[in-house]
């Protein structure tokens, strides 16, 4: 576990805590999937790890809150009329890897490997 419901909460997170254990895994299923698991044995678990979790966790909880709309952003919108326009979405798993990449993009394993690294060693 890369993040505690309490760890959570402690930096500023309100999300419902029975739906916590469910988006704790999926964020920390994408944050191996693109270090190649090279965190899974890591303790303690380093600070920009909590902050990738985190943010994911908030991002996933986030986009689940606003399926009603797709996850897409609404632009315009007016009354009257009854007319709303979303804006151009970003894809979920496009936004996650962002984050995940804008915490973990300058960290590396004790060996100096970039954790994000997918390359071929020689």
């Amino acid at each position: 576990m890369y993040l505690t419901y309490d760890n959570f909460e402690e930096m500023g997170g309100i999300i419902d805590e029975a739906s916590f254990p469910r988006l704790e895994h999926k964020a920390r299923a994408m944050i191996d999937m693109l270090t190649r698991g090279r965190l899974a044995d890591e303790e303690p678990v380093r600070d920009a790890v909590k902050y990738a979790c985190f943010d994911l966790i908030r991002a996933m909880n986030g986009d689940e809150s606003a399926a009603g709309s797709a996850g897409m952003a609404v632009s315009s919108m007016s009354n009257d009329g009854i007319s709303i326009t979303y804006a151009a979405a970003q894809s979920a798993g496009s936004r996650y890897n962002s984050i995940i990449r804008s915490w973990l993009a300058s960290e590396t394993t004790a060996c100096g490997v970039p954790l994000l690294y997918a390359g071929v060693d020689a």
